[in-house]
């Protein structure tokens, strides 16, 4: 693991926080993919102070803060599936802290913690035009199936459902 990073679990008072990474990271990577008001669209529906407030306390999603420096440069949120399963439902990393192992770290970090709670699968979803594809099957999953979702306001995801099997047990050094 990097040697000033630090991850630990977010609570209410992390939102700010997860909110400025979202929206300092979300134009960077999809500018390219979705338009302009579709990105503004999703940061308010997924990102807006009630909607994190509400996945946290009534949706069980549980966030991951990754700092560096004292600097929160990436999160995690993770959340039941079904009884076997643990959906990954956001990974993302600061622009600028991109490249150092941060996103791997995380991963590491909720794959270990679901593997320590019995999960025997990740499941997530990810635009099928994301470079971020590629990162996920750097790290074993594969595209299980293809999903256009509408999600209101004229707007649709059209992502690739992506799983992988996990370990029985969990590796001594997640992340690396």
């Amino acid at each position: 693991m990097l040697p000033d990073l630090t991850i630990r679990r977010a609570g209410e008072s992390d939102i700010p926080a997860i909110r400025h990474v979202a929206h300092t990271t979300w134009p960077a990577a999809y500018s390219a993919i979705i338009s302009p008001a579709q990105i503004h669209y999703m940061l308010d529906m997924m990102y807006s102070e009630a909607s994190l407030l509400r996945q946290m306390t009534r949706e069980g999603h549980r966030f991951f803060l990754a700092t560096r420096s004292s600097v929160c440069a990436g999160f995690a949120s993770i959340g039941n599936w079904d009884a076997q399963s643990v959906k990954l439902h956001k990974l993302y990393v600061l622009p600028e802290a991109k490249g150092h192992g941060l996103g791997a770290a995380l991963l590491g970090h909720v794959t270990a913690l679901a593997v320590e709670e019995g999960s025997r699968r990740m499941v997530l979803q990810v635009n099928r035009r994301n470079p971020a594809v590629d990162f996920y099957r750097h790290h074993g999953f594969a595209v299980a199936e293809e999903a256009v979702l509408d999600i209101g306001g004229g707007f649709v995801m059209d992502d690739f459902i992506m799983q992988k099997q996990l370990p029985a047990t969990a590796p001594v050094n997640p992340g690396m």
